[in-house]
């Protein structure tokens, strides 16, 4: 009977990853110095999601692979990026709790794979009014992305 019911619980609680994240991401999306961007995402199975305006949030099937970001608007240059999935850090749960067969459910829902939570898209302006402004949009920038490189340290 007790092995009954650690069975069972054990059970309930496969996939941790899936039950804990879903088999869904939603991922917040900015274009600094162009809001109201148009900005297509599209997986590597070739479905395509779409947001009208920057910022905002797209919903993304975990698991589809990498996805190509391409954001444009009027005045501006379009810009592109490919983003991966990263290995979803509440996978580790079912080393405890779910065994095989919550590694299975995560692996075959998609929930053991995870993308970036932001993702910030630079376009440049087609002009700009001045080569101070010009210096200054590539000062912030890179300042953004000293950022970025630190806490990926």
């Amino acid at each position: 009977m007790r092995l009954l019911a650690v069975v069972a619980l054990s059970l309930a609680v496969s996939g941790c990853a899936f039950y804990l994240s879903g088999p869904t991401q939603t991922i917040d999306i900015e274009t600094p110095g162009a809001d109201g961007a148009k900005c297509t995402l599209i997986d590597s199975v070739d479905a395509a999601r779409h947001l009208d305006g920057s910022p905002g949030q797209v919903t993304m099937p975990s698991g589809d692979g990498p996805f190509t970001i391409s954001c444009g608007k009027q005045g501006f240059q379009t810009a592109s990026a490919v983003f991966d999935e990263m290995l979803n850090p509440e996978v580790f749960w079912d080393i405890f709790v779910g065994g095989v067969p919550g590694i299975y459910i995560d692996a075959m829902s998609g929930a053991a794979q995870k993308y970036p939570e932001k993702i910030v898209v630079w376009l440049r302006p087609n002009e700009f009014a001045s080569p101070t402004e010009e210096r200054e949009w590539l000062a912030k920038r890179a300042a953004f992305e000293k950022r970025l490189k630190a806490k990926m340290k």
